[in-house]
């Protein structure tokens, strides 16, 4: 099937939002989480069952050694089914396109990745670990380049074994709006000018809209705001109100009903569950 994404690399936003090490005890069982970005994880030993709150997608079993890959905004928890408990070593990555769209969300990835690309998956995430340690000469802006290549790599890894989704079509028509509502996420959409945007009848563009995002347009600009809240709870100092405000609900009330009913918890239980679970980067 020919790729109608030529235009997709040069507008690659790639950004390392999570490095370090997860331990569970034997047996536990991990809170549902969602993660704003791509998350590649190795377990190193022990035996777990990943678990989707989509009911529709079977369960992952990781032993020792294998790598799985949780797409942006998967919703999962995490069971320990070994005695001796186990050990991840995790790494965040965002993979955008267009100012807002998930660049793997357009392929299928195998739950089960195969010996080779476990194997380089594996190699990537002890290097990106090792780079949270301090050596002398070696500054931010070297961990950064460093944390860039080791990305492109994993992503590279993950396209060879992944296949374009078959339901997508070409989305050069719709790139225009796609782009405009990414720019304008903390507005309302407005489908009649939408709909003039992309030159197609109401029927037939919310059909074509669907089949390249999954969904309408407000749910679209939905999780956008909710993508953007998420990465503010995680990496700024905003409270909850000035999320809430800055990606487009004003009202706190509503933008913590909504994130409840998306997300599973309030954003402050959300944001305290995170700097909770969020492993410590390891010492020299």
């Amino acid at each position: 099937m020919k790729i109608e994404y030529e235009t997709f690399p040069d507008d690659l936003r790639l950004r390392c939002h999570l490095s370090g090490r997860f331990r569970h005890d034997a047996f536990t069982v991990t809170s549902l989480m969602r993660r704003p970005y791509t998350v590649i994880a190795g377990l190193m030993n022990g035996k777990a069952q990943i678990c989707f709150a989509d009911r529709s997608k079977a369960p992952i079993v990781l032993r020792a050694g294998e790598v799985c890959v949780l797409p942006a905004h998967c919703c999962h928890y995490v069971k320990s089914l070994a005695p001796g408990g186990m050990d991840f070593i995790v790494a965040g990555f965002l993979f955008e396109v267009r100012g807002g769209m998930d660049f793997l969300n357009f392929f299928d990835i195998p739950p089960r990745l195969g010996k080779i690309t476990n194997g380089i998956l594996r190699h990537l995430l002890e290097e990106l670990l090792r780079l949270e340690k301090d050596f002398p000469g070696r500054t931010e802006l070297r961990k950064n380049v460093s944390r860039q290549r080791i990305g492109y790599t994993m992503l590279e890894s993950i396209l060879a074994v992944s296949t374009l989704n078959p339901g997508l079509l070409s989305t050069r028509r719709l790139l225009p709006i796609i782009e405009h509502l990414n720019d304008n996420f903390n507005a309302r959409p407005d489908l009649p000018k939408l709909l003039k945007m992309s030159g197609f009848s109401r029927t037939h563009f919310f059909r074509m809209f669907k089949s390249q995002t999954g969904t309408t347009p407000v749910e679209y600009v939905k999780r956008r705001r909710l993508r953007e809240a998420l990465l503010l709870l995680q990496e700024s100092d905003l409270n909850i109100s000035e999320i809430g405000d800055k990606v487009g609900w004003s009202d706190q009330v509503y933008f913590s009903k909504i994130f409840k009913s998306e997300i599973g918890m309030p954003p402050s239980m959300y944001r305290l569950q995170y700097k909770n679970i969020n492993p410590d980067r390891e010492d020299a």
